[in-house]
């Protein structure tokens, strides 16, 4: 866990970029399956909150 909560949505999101990386061929699958496990690690409070699709990490 992040000792800064904000910084966890940077690992998750490289999780996400490393999963489609290693085989893109089934990237959305394996994507979607990474999202699901990263979901079901979050207290169900912050689960909503934390895995809208939009809420990723800013470019720039």
């Amino acid at each position: 866990m992040a000792h800064v909560p904000q910084r966890a949505f940077g690992a998750a999101y490289y999780a996400l970029k490393a999963v489609a990386a290693a085989d893109p061929d089934d990237a959305g699958v394996n994507v979607a399956g990474e999202r699901e496990w990263q979901a079901r690690r979050l207290p169900e409070e912050l689960r909503e909150k934390n895995m809208r699709p939009n809420n990723h990490p800013k470019k720039g």
